[in-house]
C-alpha cells in the first residue's frame, strides 16, 4: 500500500503527457490528516487540503463531478476540480434542471445561481427563483436552455433565458416592477402580463420558442392579442422536433391486404399422377429421405384422489387430447402428502422422442425426512429441501432446490443443488442467498466449505474457490445493487455480480487493502458507477474507485484498483 500524493507541478514526463492528452482528467477527494482536498488520478494535488470534509453529489445529472465541501459549518461546491462556490453558504441545492443554488446565511436568504460548469448565471445573489423551465432543441444533449423568472434584492423582477452552450443570458424583460406568467400547455405557448413600472398599464404578451430562446409577440392593445400559430409538437418546454412530420412507412406489397398472392407453379409432372414418381434432377438419388420424426409432447400433472396420489398424462395440448391416469407407488407410512405448484417455469424431461412437461410436484415426509417427486419414478429424500429462485439475469433456466443431508459420522449438514429433473450437483457445508438490493439479479451466492468461504452461481459453477476467511454481502451506497466484500489474511477485496466471469481490476479485486471496503464505484466519475453490475455504457468509460473505512465504519478515504491510497495520516 502506498500514498501517491504529490504537489502540483508544471513538469510531467513526456510519456505521461502523451497518454493523457485526449483523456479527461479525473478528480478524487483526498485526505491529509483531518483536512480534505482534491487530487487527480495520478495523485497530483489540485486543491490543497482545507475542508473539514468532502462528499459526492448523489444526483445522476451531475455524475460524480460535483463535490460538496464543508468548512466551519458552511457549504460550498467543487465542479470538475474547480472551486465553483466557496464554503460560505448555509445550504446548496443541485437541481435536476442543470443549475445549482447556493443559499446564503443571511436574514433574507439570498441565493446565488451557477450552472453545471460553474459559470455564474446571476452576477449578484437574488431573493427568490419564482420560476424556471427547461426547453429548446438541445434537450436530448442535456444542454437545454432554461427560462428564469427571478426576484431581485430591490424587489424588481427579471425574465431571461440561460443558454448553457453559449454560457450567456438573453434578457426578455429586465428590472420590471411585476411579471406574471401563466402557461397554456394545450396551445403550446406561454402567456404573461407585466408592468415596467408601478404606474404603467398592464401589458399582455405571448411567448413562443424559436429553439434557442423565447420570442415575445406583443399585443396591439391591452385587449387584443396577436396569437402566432405554433406546430402541435412545438413546445417551449423542450420540443426537440418542432414542426417535424413523422415519416410515413408504406408496407411492402407482399404484406399488403390489397394485393392477392399467386403461388408458384407446380413442378413438372411425368403424367403418372403421382408426386412420388416425378423425375428427379440429374445427380439426385431416387430414394426419398425420410422426414425427421416430430417429438411427442406430454403434459404430466399430479393429483390426490381420496389421498391416493396419481399422475395424469395428457398427450398433446388440445382439449380432447388423450389422457392416461396412473397410480403412483410411494412408500408406506408417509405423512404430509401434498401436491405443490411451481412458482416459476415448469421442468421438462426428454425420453426418446417424447418431451414430458411437469405442471406440479409431490412432497411428503417419511422417517423424519422430507421427500420430493418431480420427474422421476422415485422421490428424492433428504433431511431438508428448500426451493430457490434464481433470477432471470443469472442465466439459470428452470427450477432449483437446496438439499440438506446430515453426515452420519459427525451429524453436520451437507448441502447440494437439485434441478427440476432431480439431478443433484455441487456440495458444500452452508449456502447464503445474497440480497441483490434491487439491481440486476445475477445470483452470486456465498458458500462455506471446510471453514472457508467462496462464491457459487445457480449453475453450480464456483465463481470463487472457498479460500476466504469472510465474505459479506454489501449494498452499494447511493446506488443500486450489491457487492461481496472479501477478507483473507486480514486484508480486504471485493467482487461484484455479473453474468460474465470475474475480471481482475474491473469487477473483482483480490484482498489487498488493510482497511475495510465501504463502497465501490465501477466507472468513476460517472453515475453508472453505482450500479454494481455496470459496465461502460453510452461510451462513458471511467476508472475503478474504492472507498475505505475504519473499524468504526467512518470513511478513511479512497483508493484505486492497484492499491494506491488517496489519503494519509
Amino acid at each position: 500500500m502506498k500514498f501517491i500524493f504529490s504537489k502540483k507541478t508544471g513538469l510531467l514526463p513526456l510519456f505521461f503527457l502523451s497518454l493523457n492528452l485526449s483523456a479527461q482528467e479525473i478528480y478524487i477527494p483526498y485526505r491529509d490528516g483531518k483536512l480534505w482536498g482534491v487530487s487527480n488520478e495520478a495523485g497530483t494535488e489540485i486543491i490543497a487540503p482545507k475542508y473539514d470534509s468532502i462528499s459526492f453529489n448523489v444526483q445522476d445529472d451531475y455524475d460524480f463531478k460535483l463535490f460538496h465541501t464543508y468548512k466551519n459549518g458552511k457549504r460550498g461546491v467543487i465542479l470538475d476540480g474547480k472551486e465553483a462556490l466557496l464554503p460560505e453558504y448555509k445550504d446548496v441545492f443541485a437541481t435536476y434542471r442543470g443549475y445549482i443554488i447556493g443559499e446564503m446565511d443571511d436574514e433574507k436568504k439570498h441565493r446565488m445561481i451557477i450552472d453545471k460548469s460553474g459559470i455564474k448565471i446571476t452576477e449578484q445573489p437574488v431573493l427568490s427563483i419564482l420560476r424556471s423551465e427547461s426547453f429548446g432543441k438541445e434537450y436530448a444533449e442535456n444542454t437545454y436552455s432554461t427560462l428564469f423568472h427571478l426576484l431581485n434584492d430591490n424587489m424588481r423582477e427579471d425574465l431571461f433565458v440561460w443558454n448553457p452552450k453559449e454560457q450567456k443570458s438573453t434578457f426578455i424583460y429586465k428590472d420590471y416592477y411585476s411579471i406574471a406568467l401563466r402557461d397554456d400547455k394545450k396551445s403550446r405557448q406561454l402567456n404573461l402580463s407585466f408592468r415596467k413600472n408601478e404606474p404603467d398599464p398592464l401589458t399582455e404578451v405571448t411567448l413562443v420558442s424559436d429553439g434557442k430562446s423565447l420570442v415575445p409577440y406583443v399585443t396591439k392593445n391591452n385587449r387584443e392579442m396577436i396569437v402566432k400559430h405554433i406546430p402541435e409538437r412545438s413546445s417551449y418546454y423542450g420540443g426537440s422536433q418542432e414542426g417535424v412530420k413523422a415519416p410515413h412507412y408504406a408496407s411492402p406489397d407482399t404484406y399488403s391486404d390489397s394485393v392477392s398472392y399467386t403461388p408458384p407453379p407446380p413442378p413438372p409432372s411425368t403424367g403418372r399422377g403421382s408426386s412420388s414418381s416425378e423425375v428427379k434432377p440429374a445427380g439426385t438419388s431416387a430414394v426419398s429421405e425420410a422426414a425427421p420424426k416430430m417429438p411427442s409432447y406430454i403434459q404430466v400433472s399430479y393429483s390426490l384422489e381420496n389421498n391416493i396420489p396419481k399422475a395424469v398424462y395428457s398427450y398433446g395440448y388440445q382439449k380432447d387430447a388423450k389422457k392416461v391416469t396412473k397410480r403412483l407407488k410411494l412408500p408406506r407410512k408417509i405423512k404430509n402428502l401434498a401436491v405443490e405448484s411451481f412458482k416459476g417455469s415448469q421442468p421438462q424431461r426428454k425420453s426418446g422422442d417424447s418431451v414430458y412437461t411437469y405442471s406440479n410436484y409431490i412432497t411428503y415426509t417419511t422417517k423424519n425426512k422430507k421427500a420430493i417427486l418431480i420427474t422421476g419414478d422415485k422421490a428424492t429424500e433428504y433431511d431438508s429441501i428448500k426451493m430457490l429462485n434464481p433470477s432471470r439475469d443469472s442465466g439459470y433456466q428452470g427450477i432449483l432446490y437446496l438439499l440438506g443431508q446430515k453426515d452420519r459420522k459427525n451429524g453436520k449438514m451437507k448441502f447440494s443443488f437439485m434441478d427440476g429433473n432431480q439431478r443433484q450437483f455441487s456440495e458444500f457445508d452452508e449456502l447464503i442467498v445474497n440480497d441483490v438490493f434491487g439491481n440486476y439479479d445475477f445470483s452470486y451466492w456465498t458458500i462455506k466449505k471446510d471453514g472457508k468461504y467462496g462464491v457459487i452461481n445457480p449453475q453450480g459453477e464456483l465463481i470463487l474457490q472457498p479460500v476466504y476467511d469472510e465474505i459479506v454481502n454489501k449494498k452499494v451506497e447511493n446506488g443500486y445493487g450489491n457487492y461481496l466484500r472479501l477478507k483473507k489474511d486480514g486484508k480486504y477485496g471485493f467482487l461484484t455480480p455479473t453474468r460474465e466471469k470475474p475480471t481482475s481490476g474491473i469487477n473483482f479485486l483480490e484482498p489487498v487493502f488493510p482497511y475495510r471496503i465501504r463502497n465501490v464505484y465501477m466507472q468513476y466519475p460517472y453515475w453508472q458507477s453505482v450500479f454494481s453490475s455496470t459496465s461502460a455504457r453510452n461510451g462513458k468509460k471511467g476508472s475503478l474507485l474504492i472507498a475505505l473505512e475504519d473499524e468504526k465504519g467512518d470513511l478513511l478515504g479512497y483508493a484505486d484498483k492497484n492499491g494506491q491510497l488517496y489519503f494519509k495520516n
